[in-house]
């Protein structure tokens, strides 16, 4: 019986295919899918429904296993790589505070005291002193042509470019939990299929005994039996050993090293894929313009950086006045005898200028790096719109590539499954085998792992198209789970 699967293409539901209709599966197939030349297709402009609005209709990961979602959100605040790139947050946020110092009055001074003792040639007898010497200021700076400005600027942009890295940080943790997830149900139920093919052959392999004792086989055949008893154990026993050496490694991704092995599913569920959804999306992300997008953002925020480095280069040598005021005491000499000293005590207040007439063209130098950085940055803003619209055509294609991959699947299966049955109902009549029925269930359970390896090749797929074209709302909602650690890391030494 022919039904039509998620994808809206024909397979078959149960029962022997005859060889005709196979072939009519794929012609149907060849007429309905789009054949590809190889290039991605790139996506122009397109219609978006009016309201801006798009069904969410691609699953996730954690839209089919709800147990990944608490995992996911632990991560946010736990990660060890979010937990780095906080740091960095952290500490791009106190370099602002230092760029920012320059913009307000600075206050300090010296205080020295001296007891001195003087022998003098005019004097007969030596002479003792006390000695206070002092020097307090303050100093605003009244105009540096722009230069604490663009400091300023430099430590707001700083924290700016931290921020995005931590978004990226999430943005790459998420996909790695999620295909990490997908790899490890991959690997529980391949090691569920080691160990029920483990029992088959501890049951094969009492069969030939039984046989053998009854003198219908020779010893050779339990020995082979027995080797492949041992094979099977082998194959459990380092499927075992991957299995949980990969499930502790994704503990530490997530910074959570009491996490339990239940929270690992056994199987997949079944995968749905809308095409226009997918269409829909990309046509929104390419319409929408790529201002919003990370990389464009991070590109921007180097660009200004850069811009602000080299105008500070550029007014370098110019002179800078500041506003000065304070209080000094000295000992100096007020008669017109200089063996006569007494201190003075003088408030002032005025403009003092800084230049730096010839410094040897370091100035010249600095400004020619920072004017050829400049320019490689705005080269590689304008070439990022281009790229960007290449990456998410690419992506929407592997995602389409993928989905057709999981369809190609089911198709096998369901071959693998009409053999299954063919070889039943032979058994019935008495023309095959138990054992062959035996090996017929282990194709299919290997059938079973297959279309889940395709499954988790979609779904991670999916996972990297929508945060491409920022349609992951994982992402934005933890924007929301920013641990402060300023505190915690300042207390250290």
């Amino acid at each position: 019986m022919l039904v039509m699967n998620m994808f809206g293409r024909c397979v078959t539901a149960t029962g022997f295919v005859p060889w005709f209709f196979r072939v009519g599966w794929f012609v149907c197939l060849a007429m309905s899918v789009p054949l590809s030349n190889g290039n991605s297709q790139e996506m122009t402009a397109e219609e978006v429904p009016e309201d801006g609005l798009v069904p969410v209709d691609l699953l996730l990961s954690e839209d089919l296993f709800p147990q990944l979602i608490p995992i996911l959100h632990r991560a946010a605040r736990q990660a060890p790589s979010v937990l780095a790139r906080n740091v960095d947050l952290a500490v791009a946020e106190a370099n602002e505070i230092v760029a920012f110092s320059n913009r307000y009055p600075s206050l300090g001074g010296t205080l020295k005291y001296d007891y001195r003792r003087e022998d003098r040639k005019d004097l007969l007898e030596t002479q003792n002193r006390n000695i206070l010497l002092y020097l307090f200021q303050a100093r605003y700076p009244l105009y540096h042509w722009g230069a604490i400005e663009s400091a300023s600027e430099i430590g707001k942009i700083g924290v700016g470019i931290a921020e995005g890295q931590l978004d990226t940080a999430y943005r790459k943790l998420i996909q790695s939990i999620r295909s990490q997830y997908l790899g490890l149900v991959l690997r529980k139920m391949g090691l569920k299929n080691s160990a029920l093919e483990l029992e088959r052959q501890s049951i094969a392999l009492e069969f030939q005994v039984e046989r053998m004792e009854a003198g219908e086989v020779a010893p050779n055949r339990v020995g082979s039996a027995g080797l492949n008893l041992k094979e099977a154990e082998l194959r459990y026993e380092r499927g075992a050993s991957d299995y949980y050496y990969l499930f502790r490694q994704f503990k530490r991704l997530v910074g959570d090293m009491d996490l339990s092995d239940d929270v690992v599913a056994d199987h997949f569920p079944d995968v749905g894929h809308n095409p226009d959804h997918l269409s829909a999306l990309l046509s929104k992300f390419v319409n929408g313009g790529f201002d919003d997008d990370p990389r464009v953002k991070a590109a921007a925020l180097q660009v200004g950086r850069e811009e602000q480095v080299y105008h500070i280069q550029h007014v370098r040598n110019r002179p800078k006045l500041d506003l000065t005021a304070g209080i000094t005491q000295d000992p100096i000499s007020y008669t017109s005898s200089i063996g006569n000293r007494g201190g003075v005590t003088a408030l002032f207040a005025g403009i003092s200028v800084r230049w730096s007439i010839f410094d040897g063209f370091e100035t010249r130098g600095l400004k020619r790096a920072s004017l050829l950085r400049l320019n490689r940055l705005r080269r590689n803003l304008r070439e990022l719109d281009a790229q960007l619209l290449d990456d998410a055509n690419q992506a929407a294609d592997k995602v389409r590539f993928s989905a057709r991959a999981l369809e190609f699947g089911e198709i096998r299966y369901q071959g693998v499954v009409g053999t299954l049955r063919i070889l039943e109902a032979d058994f019935e009549k008495g023309l095959a085998s138990e054992e062959s029925i035996e090996g017929a269930k282990s194709r299919i359970r290997s059938a079973d792992v297959d279309i889940a390896r395709r499954k988790a090749e979609y779904l991670n797929a999916v996972s990297a198209f929508m945060s491409l074209v920022g349609a992951d709302e994982v992402v934005d909602g933890f924007h929301d789970n920013h641990p402060e650690l300023a505190t915690e890391f300042e207390r250290r030494p």
